[in-house]
């Protein structure tokens, strides 16, 4: 995926906002706020992975932004443009939002993932599990970018396959989340069973363009679910399939990409074949623009964290 650098990103824009803060509603920072290392679980707090849970069933699913849900050139992550993303996937870093910013959402219930990227530069296994471990202590949970299994050596899947393990043995209350782009076959399946047996969800990068959505409709959800539960059994239920709405999704010409989007949330809440996943998960918000941001949001308020047709696969003819 790309890295979002939006320090160089034009000034803000007014903007109508779905989620802010008042001026005196930041709450001092507590314990393990500061950016040091924090325990698996704390007190008699809900853990990481019951708020992962609480959000699924009975709730409507898991709606996953990558980066923040804000317009281009805005860095106030206090003031969000949508209300429906409930996990929210940054870098670790202060420039993807202060310890104070993290605090205040994490108490409004929202699940924030620090994003890691295992191959950026090759570590050997004990490095990884440290690097990943570092990011998992200071957040909810991790998420894992650029897992292209097909693009792979056998070392390198060993090697992540090794550290997942070793990750959920160690942080058992956390979330893990992968965003997968892989080709899987029977050679890399290993990994991809890794990923079923340790990971709370994958996210499948099933970008369709306006372009392809008018020769081929949306069928390419099916075939991407289809194909790694071929290999990994039992995987469904840890699925979010995931939206992409960057300028390549757009057609060249008459572009309607927010009624693509929302014609794609639809489809996913509704089509039976695609019941009993995660969720869904959007690469990334920050590329729409306010009104597109808006039309998205409502779609998915409207048809998946307002029902729960999503988690039910009753009467589709789904085991």
């Amino acid at each position: 995926m790309i890295l979002l650098y939006l320090d160089a990103a034009p000034p803000p824009v007014d903007v109508t906002i779905v989620e802010h803060r008042s001026s005196t509603d930041v709450a001092p920072l507590g314990p393990g706020a500061s950016g040091q290392p924090s325990p698996d679980t704390v007190g008699d707090r809900p853990t990481p992975q019951q708020k992962w849970l609480s959000l699924r069933d009975p709730g409507g699913g898991i709606v996953l932004s990558y980066y923040w849900p804000v317009v281009q050139g805005r860095n106030s992550f206090y003031e969000l443009t949508m209300s429906s993303p409930n996990v929210i996937d940054i870098l670790p870093s202060e420039g993807h939002g202060s310890p104070e910013v993290r605090r205040y959402w994490a108490d409004r219930g929202k699940i924030l993932l620090n994003r890691v990227y295992p191959f950026r530069p090759q570590r050997s296994e004990d490095e990884m599990f440290a690097y990943f471990a570092e990011a998992i202590r200071n957040a909810d949970g991790i998420s894992i970018d650029e897992v292209v299994a097909h693009t792979l050596d056998a070392e390198r899947r060993w090697t992540l396959q090794r550290v997942l393990v070793r990750l959920r043995s160690a942080f058992p209350h956390k979330v893990i989340v992968v965003w997968d782009a892989s080709r899987w076959n029977k050679e890399s399946e290993h990994l991809l069973l890794a990923m079923r047996d340790n990971a709370d969800a994958i996210a499948l990068e099933t970008y369709i363009s306006e372009r392809e959505a008018d020769s081929a409709e949306l069928s390419r959800f099916r075939r991407s679910l289809d194909r790694v539960e071929s290999l990994a059994p039992g995987i469904r239920e840890k699925i979010l399939l995931a939206i992409g709405t960057t300028d390549r999704m757009r057609k060249p010409r008459d572009s309607r990409l927010a009624d693509h989007l929302a014609r794609q949330v639809q489809f996913i809440s509704t089509n039976p074949q695609l019941c009993g996943i995660a969720g869904i998960a959007i690469y990334a918000p920050v590329y729409l623009s306010l009104q597109e941001q808006q039309a998205l949001d409502v779609a998915v308020r409207t048809d998946i964290t307002a029902t729960r047709r999503l988690r039910s696969c009753e009467g589709s003819g789904q085991r």
